[in-house]
């Protein structure tokens, strides 16, 4: 769970529009539709699954029972947001004006239940499991979807943005997943701190001498 999901839309979406403002934020969000999908449709049941067959309760999932969940009311402020886009909705200038706060109020108040389940003690003993998970975050991964993206897009600023985030660390749902599904936490949290610390101190430090 921790390799499959990254954190494109916190760390990387901001990370993004630090250097591509609101412009680089949109496609972000963008890029991150799948991830939807990804999450809502594989994590949860896959997590669902594992957690089951650890108390050898193993059952099929109704489809019902994956779709329409409290779960995927994110899933339909993005549908609203997107029809309101295909018919060309003139947006209000107050959003405008707002865009700015929501993004970093909305990235905080994120990390606040993250942080109140904060158990060093517990993580300490998977750190030396991150490597791994590092290499794979910040070496593979952003070699393959580079290779992949310059074949497909042709925009210089779009690919940067494609780099930036495919080197998003591990995503606070890993987390989330971990936690609603009683799976192992503190595993997904040790991933999740060692990966944004290397991030922020090695990894975006070094993309901005490069995408600049």
């Amino acid at each position: 769970m921790s390799t499959l999901l990254s954190n494109i839309g916190v760390i990387g979406a901001i990370s993004v529009y630090i250097l591509f403002r609101e412009k680089g934020y949109a496609l972000a969000q963008l890029v991150m539709l799948p991830s939807h999908i990804i999450l809502y449709m594989f994590c949860f049941p896959m997590a669902q699954y594992y957690y089951q067959a650890s108390k050898n309760k193993v059952s099929r999932l109704a489809l019902k029972d994956v779709i329409f969940t409290p779960k995927q009311v994110p899933v339909l402020g993005i549908l609203l947001g997107f029809l309101l886009n295909v018919f060309k909705y003139p947006r209000l200038m107050i959003f405008g004006n707002i865009f700015n706060y929501i993004i970093h109020i909305r990235s905080w108040l994120y990390l606040l239940p993250i942080g109140y389940s904060l158990n060093y003690s517990q993580m300490r003993e998977y750190w030396h499991n991150i490597w791994k998970l590092i290499t794979i975050k910040f070496l593979v991964t952003p070699i393959v979807v580079y290779l992949i993206a310059r074949r497909l897009i042709s925009d210089p600023e779009f690919l940067k943005i494609m780099l930036i985030l495919s080197c998003s660390p591990t995503a606070i749902n890993a987390v989330v997943t971990a936690k609603l599904h009683k799976l192992n936490v503190n595993l997904a949290m040790a991933a999740f701190i060692s990966t944004t610390i290397v991030y922020l101190v090695i990894i975006y430090p070094g993309l901005l001498l490069i995408v600049r």
